[in-house]
């Protein structure tokens, strides 16, 4: 296992020093003093959310190296929060191509993982082109939000959370005032302000909680949203603000107890209840384009919300095209509403790897029939 990890942590580090590295551009880190006094403030603090949220502040507009980040890293117990700091911590790093050094601070391999998808994600994205940088400046109140996949709400005809969304020269200057403010607290309580008056698109509302820093504040605004969006349907869609595995299970969970589930009556024909084998290898195929699992499940939710009716048989062919065990957990447990012959649903159990995983997903179906 441990010559596993090694090898594992030798491509990793061989990845990021070969990608072409996007983002804040650095001249110099901050001093070993300063650094010192940042990290006994945030270490002074008693929870993992009060140091998140301090980090976040001292940390913005400063270049930090990555062994430094690393220590900071380490003072946070849970490793979501890890996590959130991480995400937020890699456009600062001074020295990109170290930050697998980073990854050390994690007690979980799969947090690893995901952290290492998301700064591959940022290397992938269109490089500034530094020789036109020092001509070019920014315009003043521009914002540029993540390039997720934004669904429309033009031509939508599903449930409907109000009436009309505001404009998007109405919604640019909310998202500028909120991105004004210096941390995660002062921004919810811009977007308390504005959220129970209006009506916002799914896309706005993910390009609004992209300001968030915190996935844990991500979620909560999430929910507190929903009532507010316009194109319901189109909400598992904001599953892309997420990479770690129990905020988006928690999400998904969420979306699932605001629609309603597909009962099916058993004397309808069939016919009215199926998705065929060319509709299914076109779906398959749909999800397979994606690169990283992440894109994938959220492809895939979206489709099950979509078609709403397939096989315990079709689920598991769904489910085994992804590489990891929580991405088919989280797959396997989503679809449970959108399957048309729940009493075969235990068969998937043995398309998991771990006897840990096993057992919960069968704690899972156990609650799901209560």
């Amino acid at each position: 296992m441990k010559t596993c990890f090694t090898i594992l942590v030798f491509f990793i580090a061989m990845s990021i020093s070969s990608a072409q590295l996007i983002g804040v551009v650095c001249k110099t880190s901050i001093s070993q003093n300063e650094f010192l006094s940042i990290k006994k403030t945030i270490s002074a603090l008693t929870t993992d959310e009060l140091k998140l949220e301090k980090a976040i502040a001292l940390l913005k507009a400063k270049c930090l190296l990555s062994s430094q980040i690393k220590e900071l890293t380490l003072l946070f117990r849970q490793d979501s929060k890890k996590l959130d700091f991480c995400v937020t911590a890699y456009e600062s790093a001074f020295d990109k191509q170290n930050f697998y050094e980073v990854y050390d601070a994690f007690s979980t391999f799969s947090n690893v993982l995901r952290l290492h998808d998301y700064v591959l994600y940022v290397q992938q994205q269109k490089p500034v082109n530094e020789e036109n940088n020092n001509n070019v400046q920014p315009k003043k109140d521009e914002l540029v939000f993540p390039p997720y996949s934004y669904p429309s709400e033009y031509g939508y005809m599903g449930e409907r959370g109000c009436q009309t969304p505001i404009s998007e020269p109405d919604f640019m200057k909310i998202a500028i005032q909120i991105s004004k403010e210096s941390n995660d607290l002062n921004k919810l309580a811009v977007i308390k302000k504005y959220l129970p008056a209006n009506c916002f698109s799914t896309a706005q509302i993910m390009k609004t909680a992209s300001l968030i820093s915190a996935e844990s504040n991500r979620l909560v605004f999430l929910k507190e949203s929903f009532k507010n969006t316009f194109d319901k349907n189109n909400y598992m869609a904001a599953d892309q603000l997420f990479t770690y595995l129990p905020y988006k299970t928690d999400f998904a969970n969420f979306i699932g107890s605001q629609t309603t589930t597909v009962i099916i009556n058993n004397d309808d024909p069939i016919l009215n209840c199926q998705v065929n084998a060319d509709d299914f290898n076109k779906i398959k195929a749909s999800i397979e384009k994606e690169s990283f699992d992440n894109s994938k499940i959220v492809k895939a939710k979206q489709i099950m919300a979509d078609k709403k009716c397939f096989t315990t048989g079709q689920i598991i062919e769904i489910m085994n095209m992804f590489s990891f065990e929580d991405s088919k957990y989280e797959v396997a447990t989503y679809c449970y509403d959108y399957c048309k012959n729940k009493d075969d649903y235990y068969q998937i159990a043995d398309n998991f790897t771990f006897s840990m995983t096993k057992d919960d997903f069968m704690g899972f179906l156990k609650n799901k029939k209560k």
